[in-house]
C-alpha cells in the first residue's frame, strides 16, 4: 500500500464521522484500529490511541441532554482531529515499513535450539560412522600384518613386507 491509499482510506473514515447517516460505533472504531494499525505499525502511539477509543460517554442521569450531546460531539471531534493528524503525519513521514526478519529470527527459540541441535547431531553422527569406517579399515588391515607376521614366524621365514603394495617377499 502506498501514502495515497492510506491517506484516501482514512479521509473515507473521516467522512463515515461527518455523515449523520451513519452511526458511529465500535464498527468504525474497529475498522480504523485495523487500518492505523497497517498504517503506523502494532506499537505505534496512534494505533494505541484509536484501539482505546470509544465513542460512549458517562453522563449521570440528572445531566441535561444538551450537555450528553456537547460530550458526544467532543469525542466525534476528537476522532475526527486524530484522523487529521494521522493524514499529516503520513504525508510527512509515509507508512510504517515491517523490518526485513531474518530467517532465525522467525522462529521461536524452542524451534530454534532443536533445528540446531538437530544438525549437529546429525553432522556427529555422519563423522562418527565415517570415523569409525576408517578404524575398522585400519584394523582389518593390521589384522592381516600381524596373520602374515605370525605365519612366517611359525615357518621360520624372514619376510620382508612393502604394506604399500602388498607384496611379501621370503628370504632365507
Amino acid at each position: 500500500m502506498n501514502r495515497k491509499s492510506a491517506i484516501k482510506i482514512l479521509r473515507k473514515q473521516k467522512a463515515k464521522l461527518t455523515d449523520k447517516n451513519h452511526y458511529n460505533d465500535e464498527t468504525w472504531v474497529f475498522q480504523t484500529a485495523s487500518y492505523i494499525k497497517d498504517f503506523f505499525g502494532y506499537n505505534s502511539t496512534e494505533y494505541s490511541f484509536i484501539s482505546k477509543f470509544s465513542f460512549t460517554v458517562k453522563v449521570l442521569n440528572i445531566t441535561p441532554p444538551e450537555e450528553t450531546l456537547q460530550l458526544i460531539k467532543e469525542k466525534e471531534q476528537k476522532a475526527l482531529n486524530f484522523l487529521d493528524d494521522c493524514v499529516e503525519t503520513i504525508s510527512n513521514k509515509g507508512l510504517y515499513k515491517r523490518d526485513n526478519i531474518i530467517f532465525l529470527k522467525k522462529l521461536v527459540n524452542v524451534k530454534t535450539i532443536g533445528l540446531i541441535l538437530s544438525i549437529g547431531a546429525t553432522i556427529f553422527l555422519i563423522g562418527y560412522y565415517f570415523g569409525t569406517e576408517k578404524i575398522n579399515k585400519e584394523n582389518i588391515e593390521l589384522n592381516r600384518e600381524v596373520k602374515i607376521l605370525r605365519d612366517s614366524l611359525n615357518q621360520g621365514i624372514v619376510i620382508e613386507n612393502d604394506f604399500s603394495t602388498d607384496k611379501v617377499l621370503n628370504t632365507k
